[in-house]
């Protein structure tokens, strides 16, 4: 377990083998991910993304305009 604070964050309790639900949104909630193809971009960018901290993607859903992912994190 890591307990890490940020100057203009609030504090992040970070636990070993846990789910974590995050959520993004493109700039100004402008919708650039229209299509499949857009969708397919973000989708493969964010595979190889989470293969490279050794992270494990659940679940995921991508639309016009932001995010919603499931990951569960194996170590910190």
């Amino acid at each position: 377990m890591v307990y890490k604070q940020y100057e203009h964050t609030p504090p992040h309790l970070f636990i070993d083998n846990a789910l974590y639900f995050i959520t993004g949104s493109t700039c100004l909630k402008n919708p650039l991910l229209i299509g499949n193809k857009a969708k397919d971009i973000f989708y493969e960018q964010l595979v190889k993304y989470v293969k490279n901290f050794d992270y494990r993607l659940m679940e995921w859903v991508v639309l016009n305009n932001h995010y919603h992912i499931l990951i569960r994190i194996i170590d910190f």
